[in-house]
């Protein structure tokens, strides 16, 4: 995964295009692609000149930031699905059910929901026990026990 560009390379960029270098010898210094500076002179650059305070709060403006679940934004649909979740539907049944009626959630944010800890799922805590009894403990999918994998992977089972 590319690392973002940080407030220090930034500060560098500064100050090796103020000095006359080119983007070609201010990646190589950087240890950096060459798209990824010039890329960064391109979209921060102001009236021909590089400006490292500005390209960050850019930056930091344009970054990703958590999003609120469907759950914890929607309050009519979280009643619905806490109200199917008291009635022991699993989550699946829940999202088909409520597709039916135009609510549109998937049975994967219902699981998430149920076992988020931190409350920004939108479910109230401990909704995992109203979950039906086969469905209370996720199983993580291990790559490693899955035959393709260790066939993959070269290892014998």
């Amino acid at each position: 995964m590319a690392r973002r560009v940080c407030q220090e390379e930034r500060v560098w960029i500064e100050v090796l295009s103020g000095e006359g270098l080119g983007g070609a010898e201010i990646a190589a210094r950087l240890g950096r692609g060459r798209a990824t500076v010039w890329r960064e002179r391109r979209r921060c650059g102001v009236g021909g000149g590089y400006c490292a305070h500005r390209a960050q709060s850019d930056a930091d403006a344009r970054a990703r930031r958590p999003r609120a679940s469907r759950l914890a934004a929607g309050g009519a649909l979280r009643r619905r699905v806490q109200d199917r979740l008291g009635e022991r539907l699993s989550p699946h049944a829940i999202s088909a059910e409520l597709s039916q009626c135009g609510f549109r959630v998937c049975a994967e944010t219902i699981c998430r929901g149920c076992y988020d800890l931190t409350g920004r799922g939108g479910l109230r805590a401990g909704t995992w026990k109203k979950l039906p009894r086969a469905r209370r403990r996720r199983k993580p999918r291990a790559a490693a026990s899955r035959p393709s994998a260790r066939l993959w992977a070269g290892t014998s089972p």
